[in-house]
């Protein structure tokens, strides 16, 4: 049973007639009756009975109306959402981003790419860089911004944007008197930290690791907004992406004389499944607009 036989059942249902629903059909009067002939071979019971010239729906028939219209309407349906989500120009994107992106790069990425084309629309999910793989392995996202975590081989990360990290510190802490600061020296201080779920966590602890120090973690935290919080209110130092909310807090945001990595961000997408056109079109803006970035 395939969907043309049921096509052709049901269009037969409704005119009776088998030479008007041929013609409807544009097929032969033979091939709709071969068509009917294997539908009710496979069933294993008549669908129609014949009535002077016309035909009609035997009780079979009847019953079987009803679940093949509701099948093929709902079939119909998957079809139209299908054809909807993957449309290049109006579709459907289910997009994860990590919380550093959803204060300033992603609204100007995505304000820019709906005002190129305003009948696309999002469903958002913002989240730490973990959270948003696995919901991207369960393919609940189409594609994500994170941070690179190890151990999710099976998701492709494309490098998108990078961050600048500085240091913050509450206005009326010691180091607050300086532009610029050593990590060395930051040392002799306690630092509010990003927790083990946050997509930054790996790059901080490389980062100690790689010039031979160790912080003094005093609270472990996982949004950037938090750490400001706590910052502020004297519960230690941090270092965080160079964020716009910085400025909204009472911190001072100072400059790491260390040379260190820019923190990169990546656009994560799973490595070997179908990418619908629309998915494809984004990411290609997506990195376009950043490189584009980069230059201004």
């Amino acid at each position: 049973m395939n969907l043309q036989h049921l096509e052709y059942f049901i269009a037969l249902a409704k005119t009776e007639h088998m030479t008007r629903t041929a013609q409807e059909l544009n097929t032969s009067q033979p091939n709709l009756s071969y068509m009917i002939s294997e539908l009710e071979k496979e069933l294993g019971v008549p669908l129609f009975k014949k009535t002077g010239r016309n035909i009609r729906l035997t009780r079979y028939g009847k019953i079987f109306y009803d679940a093949a219209e509701q099948s093929l309407s709902a079939l119909k349906e998957g079809n139209h959402r299908i054809q909807a989500e993957i449309d290049p120009n109006k579709g459907l994107i289910h997009l994860g981003f990590i919380y550093t992106m959803g204060i300033e790069k992603a609204p100007a990425l995505l304000k820019q790419f709906m005002l190129d084309y305003p009948d696309v629309h999002f469903d958002f999910e913002q989240n730490n860089s973990k959270h948003l793989l696995q919901l991207l392995m369960d393919e609940k996202l189409d594609l994500a911004f994170v941070s690179k975590v190890d151990h999710f081989d099976a998701i492709r990360f494309e490098p998108l944007t990078t961050e600048n990290l500085v240091l913050v510190v509450p206005e009326q802490h010691p180091l607050a008197t300086s532009d610029q600061v050593s990590l060395e020296e930051s040392l002799r201080y306690d630092y509010v930290y990003y927790n083990q779920s946050s997509g930054l966590r790996p790059y901080l602890d490389q980062t100690f690791d790689n010039l031979g120090l160790k912080p003094t973690i005093k609270l472990e935290l996982e949004s950037d907004l938090s750490i400001l919080g706590f910052v502020s209110q004297n519960f230690g130092i941090a270092i965080m992406p160079d964020i716009p909310s910085i400025n909204s807090f009472p911190v001072k945001k100072i400059t790491i004389l260390n040379p260190l990595s820019k923190r990169i961000i990546y656009l994560a997408l799973r490595q070997k499944d179908y990418i619908s056109p629309l998915t494809e079109k984004f990411k290609q803006y997506s990195l376009t607009f950043f490189e584009e970035d980069k230059k201004n």
